[in-house]
């Protein structure tokens, strides 16, 4: 630990230090020093730089998990409001190390997405090639601007469920943050297809990260998208994160969030 009498590379002071971890949330200094914080204290403290954060607070970096946008100017207006990890969990992407290495030596921010089981699935049953993050690729932008239905393709042949698993279990491999699947954007996606993605996830020991089937896709009751997956995630023990419920659910928000 950094002595407090010696100058640091930055100091900010007199902010309202909080930190989820430990539960402190009260007036403090910080030192840092390089690009590790060297100490946290009430006593004065100096350094090459200083900050006045009075009256702000200071906080670990936030986590975005459902952050579409990637390019440059996104991750700025990310890192305005204190997100220092914007990461593309929702829709994932496909390739994955395409992406990465799209982003390596250029973010200003952590970055990290999931493996994309809908762009994955394309991959197998269109052959269309994502070209990294999928949602924002010239291919994927073209397949949407000529009205392609690759996303709306049902299949329940082992072979080509085979292929879809193999896509995504590449992807987990190049570093994909579990397992993003949006089935709401491609309903005829069957259940077993989908437990077997779950089945996947299990296999892998990562977890599952979806936007669930629009209530309007499936009557009459609004919320048995997110039963669905809830039920696979508890048969095959896997942990899950729901994205925006609200519209999901609509009228039926509140039962939802009971569940």
């Amino acid at each position: 630990m950094t002595q407090q009498n010696e100058p640091y590379d930055l100091v900010i002071l007199n902010g309202r230090v909080m930190d989820p971890e430990s539960g402190l949330d009260a007036v403090r200094n910080v030192g840092i020093q390089g690009d590790k914080i060297a100490v946290i204290t009430e006593e004065p403290i100096q350094g090459t730089e200083a900050i006045d954060a009075a009256g702000h607070v200071v906080a670990p970096g936030f986590i975005d998990l459902h952050a579409h946008g990637q390019g440059p100017f996104d991750i700025k207006i990310k890192l305005r409001d204190g997100v220092t990890s914007p990461l593309e969990i929702e829709a994932g992407a496909f390739p994955v190390d395409v992406f990465y290495k799209s982003m390596e030596g250029k973010a200003q921010a952590n970055y990290g997405a999931s493996i994309g089981h809908v762009w994955a699935r394309i991959a197998a049953l269109d052959g269309v090639d994502p070209e990294g993050l999928g949602l924002y690729s010239g291919t994927m932008n073209k397949c949407v601007a000529d009205g392609s239905q690759w996303h709306e393709k049902n299949t329940d042949d082992p072979k080509d469920i085979e292929r879809i698993l193999g896509n995504i279990e590449q992807g987990l491999k190049e570093g994909g943050v579990g397992i993003g699947v949006p089935v709401g954007y491609f309903n005829k996606c069957s259940s077993k297809e989908l437990e077997s993605v779950f089945a996947l996830a299990k296999r892998c020991n990562t977890f599952v990260s979806s936007h669930v089937r629009y209530m309007s896709n499936i009557q009459p009751s609004g919320i048995m998208g997110l039963l669905e997956v809830i039920a696979l995630s508890f048969a095959y023990d896997v942990p899950l994160f729901i994205h925006h419920i609200h519209s999901t659910s609509l009228h039926r928000t509140a039962e939802a969030l009971g569940l």
